[in-house]
């Protein structure tokens, strides 16, 4: 019985060394084995060319922007309390008339300290008349006559001018001047509790209602003039020659409703450095119109001679363009003649040289490519 259980372990033990030798070899077997080279793979970029092709071509000259107010005033207060309701309420949308009362702003405190204060400059001038009467009668009598047109309810009149430098004197040891000007510093400190309609206009943006607590300095909204507007656009500063103020031009809407004709009124004599561009502000007038509307339109059409048209998107910081000799991209410095809205016409290419069409990623001078077509336009 023993002797049969001996055999039994050792045949077991036997047959789990054979196991393990024949993953061990089969392990270094695997491992022996060289996985095959993969061969490099170099992807040559094709990319669109055509040919350039020089002669006399024409452009407009795009100019576009959007439209601000003429006349345009941003409220601000200068003074805190609340904002009072008034008839015409302080809406966005809402149309005031000229002199109309825009904001009101609680005033009852400083009313009625300027009311203390007109009433002690009343006194001031009814003390002065008896040695005024003693000392220069020829102007006593002015000066009673002023002191009877005094009212606290009311700002006081202008001083009468005094008829000697000896009764200026007087007068001004007296305070007369000094409080006279600091009651107007205070009737004028007041007044900016009403904010009144410069002009016929609309509320384009309202920012407070009745009841805010105002602060000074804080922002209460934006009034404009409608009906004329100014765009803001830009030309290139190799088409400055074409754009000068009192130019006209038609001006359309991105929805094609509607013509305006407009005027250059104002050009910048600053060229971008970003862009080299120059700022020119159009006036054009139309009761259809709304501030923030999108124009466009061209002060006219300029034909030049041996000129290529180039894409402008494919421009190589504004001044480059990519040519192909024998697969190979070559940069080359063009000079632009004009800027059209897609495109630019360029010299400095010769007749018949293939060049990109569109813009290439990641594209150097030196880097093979593979020409798709060549196209002459």
């Amino acid at each position: 019985m023993t002797k049969t259980r001996t055999d039994a372990l050792r045949s077991a033990i036997l047959g789990l060394l054979v196991i393990a030798l024949v993953g061990i070899g089969y392990s270094r077997l695997k491992s022996s084995k060289t996985p095959p080279a993969r061969k490099g793979v170099s992807a040559v970029p094709i990319v669109e060319t055509t040919s350039v092709h020089n002669r006399t071509r024409s452009i407009d000259i795009p100019i576009s922007g959007r439209l601000a107010a003429e006349r345009r005033i941003e409220l601000f207060s200068e003074v805190q309390g609340v904002m009072l309701d008034n008839q015409q309420r302080f809406k966005t949308g809402r149309a005031f008339r000229k002199g109309e009362l825009l904001v009101s702003i609680d005033d009852a405190e400083v009313q009625a300290a300027l009311i203390a204060q007109r009433s002690a400059f009343i006194q001031n001038i009814a003390q002065l008349l008896p040695d005024l009467s003693l000392d220069h009668p020829e102007d006593a009598s002015q000066w009673k006559a002023y002191l009877n047109q005094l009212r606290p309810e009311r700002d006081p009149p202008p001083l009468p001018e005094p008829g000697s430098e000896t009764l200026r004197l007087f007068l001004t040891a007296r305070n007369v001047y000094s409080n006279y000007h600091n009651l107007k510093s205070a009737s004028t400190r007041a007044a900016k509790y009403r904010i009144v309609a410069p002009f016929d206009g609309i509320l384009v943006d309202a920012q407070l209602t009745e009841g805010s607590l105002v602060r000074p300095g804080q922002r209460l909204g934006s009034f404009i003039a409608p009906g004329r507007y100014e765009l803001e656009g830009s030309v290139s500063s190799t088409q400055m020659d074409w754009v000068r103020v009192g130019t006209a031009l038609t001006l359309n809407s991105e929805e094609g409703k509607g013509r305006w004709r407009g005027t250059v009124v104002r050009v910048n004599n600053r060229i971008d450095e970003a862009t080299q561009s120059v700022r020119v502000f159009i006036r054009v007038e139309g009761s259809d119109l709304q501030e923030g509307q999108y124009l466009h339109g061209s002060p006219g059409t300029r034909s030049f001679e041996d000129v290529f048209a180039y894409p402008r998107l494919s421009l190589v910081q504004d001044r480059f363009v990519y040519a192909v000799r024998d697969s190979v991209l070559e940069r080359r410095a063009v000079k632009i003649v004009a800027s059209g809205k897609d495109s630019v016409l360029i010299r400095g290419l010769e007749e018949g040289l293939p060049v990109l069409t569109k813009p290439l990623p990641g594209a150097y001078d030196g880097l093979k490519v593979k020409p798709l077509s060549t196209a002459r336009p």
